[in-house]
């Protein structure tokens, strides 16, 4: 659906920063480092019929360039996290947010799983709880993780 924003964006706002964004990695190997924002502001937009209406719009931007770390706070002393995967086996409670046999990326989240619930980054791009019965652990390959991680 083609749609045209007619004017400027107002009210905007900053609703993300730092560690708090999940695309900062991407963000910084494409654009490079810098003080990632993710904003969010409304503006009026033309649907295809023609209508006007006004929509919420999100974006990220870089407010400047990243202070340079002290050797001390050196990322090569953190140790690295994988990203798990999943495999949906099932979905019949959420046919239009879950793929079956589609791999999906698990946010690391301990009160969630205490309840039986995993954090899944679904095919609207958010991340959302589903039960914990409707996936299966993957392990890859790294030379494929990095591929899989690359494409989503």
């Amino acid at each position: 659906m083609k749609v045209q924003v007619i004017g400027s964006i107002a009210n905007i706002e900053v609703i993300a920063t730092g560690k708090s964004l999940r695309e900062r990695k991407r963000l910084v190997k494409f654009y490079g480092k810098g003080r990632w924002r993710k904003l969010k502001g409304f503006a009026a937009i033309r649907l295809p019929n023609g209508t006007i209406t006004e929509a919420e719009c999100t974006g990220m931007k870089r407010m400047g360039s990243a202070e340079k770390r002290s050797k001390s706070n050196s990322s090569s002393t953190k140790k690295r996290t994988r990203t798990q995967f999943v495999l949906c086996i099932k979905n019949e409670d959420y046919p239009a947010s879950l793929e079956l046999r589609k791999l999906y990326a698990v946010i690391p989240d301990r009160p969630a799983a205490r309840a039986g619930l995993r954090r899944i980054v679904d095919e609207s791009g958010e991340d959302y709880l589903y039960p914990e019965e409707y996936f299966v652990d993957i392990k890859l390959p790294s030379s494929v993780e990095r591929v899989v991680r690359l494409a989503s």
